[in-house]
């Protein structure tokens, strides 16, 4: 593992771009496809939210083996997203790694509600400030171990609690490099929802791309 200057970041955004770029009708199709799933999954109340969360991680690994063939020069397939779902070695680790992230989530979701009704019953002021800003770094905490998770069980076989904590570590450990990625990603997706939204179609395999160059810069 190692620490990369903060202006490594903007290389893996052109990193992403070269994926998308690569091959646009099948990078098209593959983030219909997810987006379709996501979206679907989400409008079904409770179990949609908990399938999505499960197989997530399984999803995101299949994207970034493709995105793995277009940066190598190869060809990127729409059988792609589903590769790790079929392989009975990375089939397993990545579902429960989808299940520690539904169960951190619901945690967070509980630990929310929590906190807004003992707010509610004191009066908001300065502890509802203090309650979101727990509820963001529980969030942004979240992020950080689940960042590589996927990439680590589909590349290396890693355990999925090994392959959490191999994700904070690295995030942890390159702090600058981050917080330009994570406000690129913010500043793109803004951009991306501005054409009703479809810039999201570009903008998956462009972060897919970007997020499997700074694995293979760090790790």
């Amino acid at each position: 593992m190692k620490t990369v200057p903060a202006g490594r970041a903007i290389d893996w955004f052109k990193a992403g771009w070269r994926v998308f770029s690569s091959d646009i009708a099948t990078w098209l199709i593959l983030a219909v496809i997810y987006l379709l799933i996501m979206v679907v999954l989400m409008m079904i109340p409770i179990i949609g939210s908990t399938i999505y969360y499960l197989i997530a991680p399984t999803l995101v690994a299949g994207l970034l083996l493709a995105a793995g063939k277009s940066l190598d020069g190869g060809k990127a397939r729409v059988e792609d997203l589903f590769a790790p779902l079929r392989n009975e070695t990375t089939r397993n680790p990545l579902l429960m790694l989808g299940a520690i992230l539904l169960a951190a989530n619901v945690l967070l979701a509980i630990l929310g509600v929590g906190m807004v009704g003992g707010f509610g019953m004191h009066g908001m002021g300065g502890a509802g400030l203090l309650g979101g800003l727990l509820a963001l770094i529980a969030s942004l905490a979240i992020g950080a171990a689940f960042l590589y998770a996927p990439a680590e069980v589909v590349f290396r076989n890693t355990p999925p609690v090994d392959a959490i904590k191999a994700s904070l570590s690295a995030v942890m450990a390159n702090i600058p490099a981050m917080l330009v990625f994570g406000l690129g990603y913010i500043l793109l997706s803004i951009v991306a929802m501005i054409p009703l939204g479809l810039g999201m179609l570009v903008l998956l395999p462009v972060m897919m791309g970007a997020l499997l160059a700074s694995y293979g810069d760090i790790f």
